[in-house]
């Protein structure tokens, strides 16, 4: 029975039984809804609204039928059925006519309860996303007494079936889930505690659902206990908590896994979360961190980058660290991320914070070993050049720069082929190119390249490939060799070869020519003996003698070319020779030549033959002279230069003083072809029948000889400079005596060779037998033969003692010296003369007695050989004279 209370006493009172109601209720106060059940926010489409609220925004369609009750604030006539059309928002199929009950909770008839009438309800219950149930306590747990229809689609069983089968709805449980639900339900009718519970609900196809199991303990008109409740579809709900979880898992693993240090601060600039390795990498407790303000950090750079974090910025941070707590320092990569809410306001900030320590030190390793790299590559004297696929280039070093006379923005991102190679060679660098493209090493390959001003360099290329990740041709590294000094080394080593052999060919010829001029001018002097001085034949054989003699200038022309004519080597000033050789050509002066000289006040003294350095200076001056047809200037300068050793090895002299003459004309000058043939013998520019070509071959073979060299400077239109150097020497030195001058002889008073025994061996016969006649006459007795092998045979068998034995240096077989000294095992005060067309100094040899041995360089006279027995004779005769 009800009895009088205020509206709220009476709304406490009945709020437990209205949520326990199987039908949808509501309370009413005036116009306002003040509380509902589950059930009526499902059905009537009203869930999640805010209660109180107005009855025309909450219940819609109700509130015409009883809006003039609720305006007169009069209720007594309020009707207690209306039946009304359900709104669209309900989960209910087409338009759905529902019939409300309505009474009052109070006798001051303040609070309606409006419900559904129960035979409408179980209609709607079919359609709705819910399913209501009804359960009593049974011996083990809950029994179904009602379960709605609509667990046929949940499950694929009828509802019938969990009527008749208690047990089944405890099978469609999820078996992870089935004691905890059991459980459950039993602890409700133990405890009489509200069912709240979500599990894992199967079907027939292997799936589930999420399910919420909730209800209250009612009591019917019998007075016996059961259990009124409703099972929501929570699936979605649920599967995103899950998500949720998950989604958080994750970023907690991610959060403290992370390859750097991540830190959390909120509005305020406090530390509100951190991972442990933001901790590590600052040296400190975890606990630490998480709570500081880092706003009231002494540290500028965390200050300064969370401020800027905080107003919304993004700011980064790289370089040194201390940390405020720790005070360790540390190499850090800072990044500051704002976290802004919808409204674009700041309200966090988070640090994401990277040790650089490691890669740091990787970094100084890679800058040191690059400038490594770099200053190797700039200061080896090697040309390196990179390029692209296409050829362009990349990069160059210095030495490129040097050479080329280019800087590198003149060549970065041209092609290589373009701008640094001769174009006569371009076609090879460019299939240089294509065979480095195929992994594969082009070069060493020679190919020219051309300076900004025209020069042409001779470099040795290597290209070789850079391959990427991808196997693909990055870039071609092509390094380069100035080989321009070692192709001038090998051009001169191949002409002193090529004049190394014509100067032995030279002295062969002489050798042979000398032999030939030797019979001649011996057989002269012995028709002159026989001639008397008014007969005519006289002249003629004159004649011969003296063409003979011209003859012989020239094979000592060739001698002195190939380093093999006899020389007499002495203190010469080349000043004094300079103008001696100018006074020889004051006539040049009527063809327009003047020749002029520059020396210095010091005496240029050198170790020379002073008829060879004549000679060598007027042919010099006739090839200055020839050069100006129409006349013109010639300098003559004189100096002293010192070669150290690396220079002198490249020109192949004995490091040391040298002095020289430089002779300069204004001529016409010489092309790079004929410099490269100038001192070949018989080489002319000149007309057909006015030069021999010999003039600076001869040059050439006199420097040889004397220990120095010659250089030839020119360009076609520039004139030309000689260069001649010889070595030079002080005045108070000591000069050796000259085996190869001229010795003065002993001239004893004539003795009568018919007591002489001579013993001579010459492969050549005339001379072998003009040399013989001329013995003979003298009253000698020779003994003539032509090896060698057969004069020592004479030796050990012939029963006349030889007091004399002249042999010729190159016989076949044994030579003159090998048979001398083995003449002396037999006779050892044996004298002998040795005759060739080779100068003494590769004649004479130490191991020969140079009392009883003479020398005599073909071709010779026969009185030079009468006077060479007087003396050798002699000199014997000293020698015992002497020893007894």
């Amino acid at each position: 029975m009800l009895v009088d209370r205020s509206p709220m006493e009476a709304l406490s009172q009945w709020s437990n039984i209205i949520d326990s109601l199987s039908l949808p209720a509501a309370v009413l106060q005036a116009d306002k809804v003040i509380y509902t059940n589950n059930l009526f926010c499902t059905i009537c489409g009203t869930k999640g609204l805010t209660l109180p609220a107005n009855i025309k925004e909450y219940l819609g369609p109700l509130f015409p039928k009883i809006e003039h009750f609720l305006l007169k604030n009069d209720l007594r006539d309020l009707p207690r059925n209306i039946t009304i059309c359900v709104p669209h928002e309900c989960q209910l199929p087409g338009k759905f006519f529902l019939t409300f009950e309505l009474q009052w909770l109070n006798p001051p008839k303040e609070l309606l309860l409006l419900t559904i009438k129960d035979s409408n309800h179980r209609e709607i219950l079919k359609y709705i996303p819910i399913i209501a149930f009804t359960a009593v306590h049974g011996p083990e747990t809950a029994i179904l007494t009602y379960i709605s229809p609509k667990i046929q689609e949940w499950t694929g069983r009828h509802q019938k079936e969990f009527y008749l089968d208690t047990k089944l709805i405890y099978n469609y449980v999820h078996p992870e889930d089935r004691t905890y639900a059991i459980k459950h339900l039993k602890n409700f009718f133990l405890k009489s505690k509200p069912l709240d519970i979500t599990f894992r609900l199967l079907n027939d196809k292997g799936g589930f659902r999420w399910t919420h199991w909730s209800g209250s303990l009612m009591n019917t008109s019998h007075g016996d206990d059961f259990l009124f409740g409703v099972i929501e579809d929570v699936t979605c709900k649920k599967e995103a908590e899950l998500a949720l979880i998950n989604s958080y898992e994750r970023y907690r693993m991610i959060f403290e896994h992370s390859p750097i240090g991540i830190g959390c601060f909120d509005r305020t600039g406090k530390i509100v979360d951190c991972n442990q390795y933001l901790a590590d990498l600052l040296k400190v407790k975890r606990d630490q961190l998480i709570g500081f303000n880092a706003l009231s950090s002494y540290n500028p750079i965390l200050r300064g980058m969370l401020k800027r974090t905080l107003r919304g910025e993004f700011p980064k941070y790289t370089g040194p660290y201390t940390s405020t707590i720790s005070r360790e320092q540390v190499y850090i990569s800072a990044t500051g991320i704002p976290i802004k809410d919808d409204n674009e306001r700041v309200i966090a900030a988070i640090a994401l914070v990277e040790n650089m320590e490691e890669r740091r030190g990787l970094e100084l390793s890679l800058r040191k070993e690059r400038d490594f790299t770099n200053a190797a590559l700039e200061s080896a004297n090697i040309l390196l050049v990179i390029a692209d696929s296409s050829g362009n280039i990349q990069k160059i070093n210095r030495v490129v720069a040097e050479i080329t006379k280019r800087s590198e923005s003149e060549l970065v991102g041209k092609k290589i082929w373009e701008v640094l190679i001769q174009k006569s060679d371009k076609a090879a660098m460019q299939k240089a190119f294509s065979v480095a493209l195929t992994f594969d090493k082009a070069g060493p390959i020679e190919i020219n390249c051309e300076t900004k001003n025209g020069a042409i360099i001779n470099v040795s290329w290597t290209l070789t490939s850079l391959i990427d990740d991808n196997n693909a041709v990055d870039a071609i590294v092509c390094t380069g060799v100035d080989i321009t000094e070692r192709r001038k080394l090998e051009s001169q080593l191949r002409t002193a070869q090529k004049m190394e052999a014509i100067g032995r060919l030279a002295g062969g010829i002489a050798h042979e020519f000398n032999n030939l001029l030797m019979a001649i001018l011996g057989q002269c002097e012995l028709l002159l003996m026989d001639i008397s001085e008014e007969a005519q034949l006289r002249k003629k054989v004159m004649a011969i003698q003296k063409t003979a003699k011209r003859a012989s200038k020239i094979t000592r022309n060739l001698l002195a070319f190939s380093k093999k004519a006899p020389i007499a080597l002495g203190p010469i000033n080349l000043n004094t020779v300079a103008n001696e050789v100018v006074a020889l050509l004051k006539g040049w002066e009527e063809d327009g030549i003047k020749v002029s000289i520059e020396t210095p006040s010091e005496k240029l003294v050198a170790l020379a033959d002073k008829d060879l350095l004549c000679q060598a200076l007027i042919n010099i001056l006739s090839n200055a002279k020839d050069s100006m047809p129409n006349g013109g200037s010639i300098i003559i300068e004189t100096g002293k230069k010192q070669f150290f050793q690396d220079e002198a090895d490249r020109l192949q002299l004995t490091p040391g003083e040298y002095c020289y003459f430089k002779i300069r004309d204004f001529g016409c000058g010489m092309s790079r072809e004929v410099l490269e043939r100038a001192f070949e013998p018989f080489f002319t520019t000149k007309p057909f029948g006015e030069g021999k070509g010999l003039g600076l071959f001869l040059v050439h073979g006199i420097a040889k000889q004397l220990g120095g060299k010659v250089f030839i400077e020119s360009s076609v239109g520039y004139g030309t400079s000689v260069y001649f150097y010889v070595p030079a020497i002080h005045e108070d030195m000591d000069i050796l005596p000259n085996p190869d001058g001229e010795k003065v002889l002993f001239n004893p008073q004539p003795k009568d060779f018919s007591n002489l025994t001579i013993l001579l061996v010459e492969d050549e016969d005339m001379i072998r037998e003009t040399l013989a006649g001329h013995l003979e006459s003298l009253g000698a007795r020779v003994i003539k033969t032509r090896l060698g092998e057969e004069a020592i045979n004479i030796l050990r068998y012939s029963e006349y003692e030889p007091d004399l034995l002249i042999a010729d240096l190159a016989l076949l077989g044994m030579d003159g010296k090998r048979l001398l000294k083995e003449a002396r095992a037999f006779y050892p005060e044996l004298p002998g003369i040795i005759i060739s067309g080779y100068p003494i100094d590769i004649a004479m040899d130490v191991d020969l007695d140079p009392e009883l041995t003479m020398f005599l360089k073909k071709p010779f006279s026969v009185h030079d050989l009468t006077r060479a027995i007087k003396e050798i004779l002699s000199q014997k005769l000293f020698r015992y004279c002497s020893s007894n």
